[in-house]
Parts: structure tokens; C-alpha cells; sequence
């Protein structure tokens, strides 16, 4: 297989095993085929639009890791991972996919980790440059507690936030923005909202989620 950086726009063509379904029990991201979640989300401050994704019986490889293809009927998928008590997921940025370690779900709160890793492929540097270095600090803000999304209570919630500064070569250290997100345990995200944006590197991810409804299989 081809390195992962180039593939996350055709990465529906390289899906390949179906997967086994797993326990929900203990965790924070179900992972079993046909569970789903509808979230109400809100792209750029636009106006508020409505998807659903559902976890498919297929997997695909990216960084030495097995995904799940997570399907949505916005048209995009999301794909989740996890190892143990490591949970990670992947983002476009450009060509090339960030993948985010957003959860540690052994550590009590305060507890931080931080991840690096090199984006290639990228255009519109200074310079010509075409790779970064994104920095990732990550720090559970709050755990075992509740939060109200959308008229509805969750409870056992964890919340994590991920700051993200870019090393460009010539250039130095960039603010490349920040996420944040809401975990209840044996349900999955509730809440989440994504804020990557350097114009120095013509990145823009904005995009709030909020729980609407899930049916956990």
C-alpha cells in the first residue's frame, strides 16, 4: 500500500476486510457494525445541517493502524482507531491526513500526552515548502461528569482538548488551532468542534457536532 499522506481523498477505494464486531462494554468509541450517530453540525458558522454515520463492516490500514470506516451520508466518511486505551482518528488537511490521538481514556484529569507528525504534500508555503510538523498537546479537561447536548444529559463524559501549533521550516511555529471533544462512555463523541485554521498555510477546518440521536448495536 501506498503511504497513507497521499491516499485519504480515494481512501474509499483501498477499504478492504470486513471487520469483526467488538464489545461496547468499557469503552468510548463503539466500534460495532451498524451502530450509528445523527449530529446536527454546523461547518465555517453556516447554517446547521444534519448527518449520519454509521459503522461499517470494513477497515482500512493508515500510519501501522487499523481503521474503522465509519460511512455518513453527508458523502464523507470519518475513521476511528483504537489500542487499548489510545483512541485516534484522521482529518484532511490538504493531500495529506492528520491523525489526532484524541483520547487516552486511562488518564485522570490533567493528565496531557502529545503526539508529532510530518504533513507532506502541501502547497501554498513560503518558499516552496511543501511539508509542516504538526505538534499536537493534548489534556483531559474534565472526566465522570455529565454534559447537556441538545436537551439530552449524557453522563461518565470526558473531555479532551487538543492544541495544534505547525513548525514550517524558514517560517518557525505557527498557531494551526485547536479541537475539542466530548466522549460518554459506551456511546461515543456527543460533542465536538474542530478549529484548524493557518491562513500561512491554507488550512481551514471549522466545524462544530452536536449529538442528535445513536443507536449502539
Amino acid at each position: 500500500m501506498k503511504k497513507f499522506n497521499y491516499l485519504l481523498i480515494v481512501i474509499g477505494c483501498i477499504v478492504g476486510s470486513c471487520k469483526k464486531n467488538e464489545s461496547t462494554a468499557d469503552t468510548y468509541l463503539p466500534s460495532t457494525v451498524g451502530s450509528n450517530w445523527t449530529y446536527k453540525m454546523v461547518t465555517a458558522g453556516g447554517t446547521p445541517t444534519t448527518g449520519t454515520f454509521t459503522v461499517s463492516n470494513k477497515d482500512t490500514s493508515a500510519n501501522n493502524r487499523t481503521y474503522n470506516v465509519v460511512s455518513g451520508t453527508t458523502g464523507s466518511n470519518q475513521y476511528y482507531s483504537k489500542n487499548t486505551n489510545d483512541y485516534y482518528t484522521l482529518r484532511t488537511v490538504g493531500i495529506s491526513a492528520l491523525e489526532l490521538l484524541i483520547l487516552k481514556d486511562n488518564l485522570a484529569v490533567n493528565g496531557t500526552w502529545n503526539t508529532s507528525q510530518v504533513l507532506s504534500g502541501l502547497t501554498g508555503l513560503p518558499a516552496g515548502i511543501t511539508s509542516i510538523t504538526i505538534n499536537t498537546a493534548y489534556k483531559i479537561e474534565s472526566k465522570g461528569g455529565s454534559r447537556l447536548v441538545n436537551n439530552t444529559t449524557y453522563n461518565n463524559v470526558i473531555k479532551v482538548r487538543a492544541d495544534l501549533v505547525a513548525a514550517v521550516p524558514l517560517v518557525g511555529n505557527l498557531n494551526f488551532g485547536f479541537c475539542e471533544f466530548y466522549f460518554s462512555k459506551n456511546i461515543g463523541i456527543i460533542e465536538s468542534n474542530i478549529q484548524i485554521a493557518n491562513t500561512t498555510a491554507g488550512v481551514n477546518i471549522n466545524e462544530v457536532y452536536t449529538l442528535q440521536s445513536y443507536i449502539i448495536k
